[in-house]
């Protein structure tokens, strides 16, 4: 991700697609607080291959103390130095070109930056305390985590928008959003319906391993066997219980996390490693399917329309 570093704090200013310069708080994204800066005083953008510089401010801008010309566009390069109005305490190093991206910015030691996917597990998949997603269906970024006691019994969601912060016990981050990639990833996003995919899910005899390969339209995806695919599998068949017993759609499949805790023999907060670390590998192939397991507030539920068990030689269909 394209960045400059400010050679008087040293601090870094990752690149809006279009970011532009100057005094006009509020107007600008990055306000330079200096008599000698136009309120609009430049503009840097990317034009789909490369980034570009453009001055519009009346006291200049120059590239390696070359003045570039006014309202044209000028090409940067990396280890160029910029300066707005010829300022001497205004130096701003060219650091990395990179193409626009969507980050999750580390803002301290213990906190990785990193670019955006479609599905994040915070800090990591080992000990995930929270999921950070882009929900296709609302075209948000929604931080979903769960209580470190417990009390509340589930999932907490919040949307997170550009700038906003993001902290977990000692982690913190803040989110960078490029509005282009944002509306890629939307598009991306919708393009999958989950309607269109089923769970064939082979379990052993004893139900000690659990594999799941996903069907979609003419494609196959073999995930492999994952501990989490039983709870998948569990709840699969709970939704397809309350259908043949005349639940309507709507209310089908939706069980407390604390009993879905007993039935299986774990404890809540295995429950949501395994919730957040299912909606994931899911996720990963199809970017459009966060809504294939679904949460509310203590509760969790399978969304998905078509599903088979094979165990041994039966197949079991199960149909909601």
């Amino acid at each position: 991700m394209a960045y400059l570093r400010n050679l008087q704090t040293n601090d870094k200013l990752h690149l809006l697609t279009h970011h532009t310069f100057g005094r006009r708080s509020g107007s600008v994204d990055t306000f330079i607080d200096q008599l000698e800066i136009s309120k609009i005083h430049a503009v840097i953008e990317w034009n789909g291959q490369a980034w570009e510089i453009r001055n519009l401010g009346r006291n200049g801008t120059w590239v390696d103390q070359q003045k570039i010309p006014a309202a044209k566009n000028t090409a940067l390069k990396t280890e160029q130095i910029i300066n707005f109005a010829n300022l001497p305490q205004n130096d701003w190093k060219v650091e990395n070109l990179d193409a626009p991206s969507n980050l999750l910015l580390g803002l301290n030691d213990c906190s990785i930056t990193e670019q955006l996917s479609h599905y994040h597990l915070l800090p990591n998949s080992t000990t995930p305390m929270a999921a950070l997603y882009l929900c296709g269906t609302r075209g948000q970024w929604i931080l979903e985590s769960h209580t470190d006691n417990y009390k509340n019994n589930g999932s907490n969601e919040t949307v997170i928008s550009h700038n906003d912060y993001i902290v977990l016990s000692d982690y913190k981050w803040q989110l960078f959003l490029n509005t282009e990639q944002q509306q890629t990833l939307d598009v991306v996003e919708k393009q999958t319906n989950i309607d269109h995919i089923a769970f064939n899910f082979d379990v052993s005899l004893d139900e000690e391993h659990t594999q799941l390969k996903l069907d979609h339209q003419y494609e196959t995806i073999d995930l492999g066997e994952r501990s989490h695919h039983y709870l998948l599998l569990h709840l699969a068949r709970l939704k397809a219980e309350h259908a043949n017993q005349g639940v309507d759609n709507k209310s089908q499949g939706w069980i407390n996390n604390e009993q879905l805790a007993k039935e299986l023999g774990i404890d809540v907060s295995h429950i949501n490693i395994q919730i957040f670390r299912a909606r994931k590998q899911i996720a990963d192939e199809f970017p459009g399917a966060t809504d294939l397991l679904q949460r509310r507030r203590g509760e969790v539920r399978f969304n998905c329309s078509q599903a088979s068990i094979s165990k041994g030689d039966r197949i079991e269909s199960l149909s909601y």
